[in-house]
């Protein structure tokens, strides 16, 4: 419909948001439905399934022309504004998002190869350049808008996350972000647990970690990742808002983990800080598949989920197309290697 009456504003966030939203599919599932997806009732109800790797290409587009429609000069007679609850139609910070998604889609890809890891760093910078930037969602102050993480919490207080291996390594690091993101004190002073904490898509930390691993990848030195990677905790410890001598502290402690010339040793240390950064993010599961970073115990031993399973509804209706032989660890999404 914005296409057709030439509301380019809106044509471009909504490419955007397919873009993003397609991308976790893919990272999750690996091949979904979609060129013959999407149609309505009266289109395809048994649609194919894309190819993952071709789905990239796909999201990659989606995003090229979300970032053209929002550049036109003629943003067309309907516009958005305070119906925009990420941006509020700032053209600019949607434009940032879509080259966000673009750089995760690069360093994705970007193992072994110094071309993608290159093209991450292209999209990086044109990306944000700050935490106020970030794309995301903030919730409201009453029970009717409040955030899902606060509703889990409320209602789900038989469950503990006090034994999780992010909090045995960050008690070990003495990291100041521990009480703000898991409620070991039960004082619930959390940044995403309060009712009208924000859900974040992508961040201005998440993306300075990215920097610093593609700088590796892409054969840059060590000390340019360094800065990138020193930098990414810092800008996250302050959007948590861990105090600036504490920060000091810990980066200063940070320093005896400092990267080396060894890239892969490099890489799983900016990959377990990144993980403690996408806390809740589902590109944290992505980021652990991607470097095997942190190191993570498995409960069975068939190791650690690399995937997600199709849902029944799928082998109910379409299972002519659903691919089978799936499990929770085969086959693995195409970048997962």
């Amino acid at each position: 419909m914005a296409d057709a009456k030439g509301y380019h504003a809106y044509s471009g966030i909504a490419r955007i948001l397919k873009a993003y939203t397609m991308q976790l599919a893919v990272d999750n599932w690996g091949s979904v439905p979609y060129s013959n997806a999407l149609l309505g009732n009266s289109g395809n109800l048994k649609p194919a399934f894309d190819n993952d790797r071709k789905l990239y290409d796909t999201i990659a587009k989606l995003t090229t022309d979300g970032i053209a429609q929002l550049s036109n000069s003629d943003r067309g007679v309907l516009t958005p504004s305070d119906d925009d609850a990420v941006y509020g139609g700032k053209a600019g910070l949607w434009i940032k998002f879509a080259h966000a998604i673009r750089a995760r889609l690069f360093l994705h890809q970007s193992k072994g190869s110094t071309a993608m890891a290159a093209s991450a760093l292209g999209e990086i910078n044109q990306s944000f350049t700050s935490n106020a930037d970030n794309a995301q969602y903030v919730f409201g102050n009453t029970e009717t808008s409040a955030n899902p993480w606060y509703q889990f919490n409320e209602q789900r207080t038989d469950i503990s996350f006090n034994n999780a291996t992010m909090v045995d390594v960050m008690t070990i690091l003495k990291d100041p972000r521990l009480p703000i993101l898991i409620d070991t004190a039960n004082d619930a002073l959390l940044y995403y647990g309060v009712i009208n904490a924000p859900v974040e898509f992508i961040t201005y930390d998440e993306l300075l970690f990215a920097g610093a691993e593609a700088t590796l990848r892409n054969g840059g030195t060590t000390a340019a990742a360094n800065v990138l990677y020193q930098k990414a905790i810092k800008n996250n410890m302050q959007k948590l808002g861990v105090k600036d001598a504490d920060i000091d502290t810990y980066i200063a402690f940070i320093e005896s983990l400092t990267l080396t010339n060894d890239v892969d040793q490099s890489i799983k240390l900016i990959a377990t800080q990144e993980y403690f950064a996408l806390y809740l993010n589902p590109e944290a599961w992505t980021l652990w598949r991607r470097t095997n970073s942190p190191t993570l115990t498995p409960v069975t031993s068939a190791g650690v989920p690399r995937r997600l399973l199709y849902p029944q509804s799928e082998y109910s209706y379409n299972k002519a197309n659903t691919p089978a032989s799936v499990t929770l660890y085969s086959p693995r999404i195409f970048w997962d290697n």
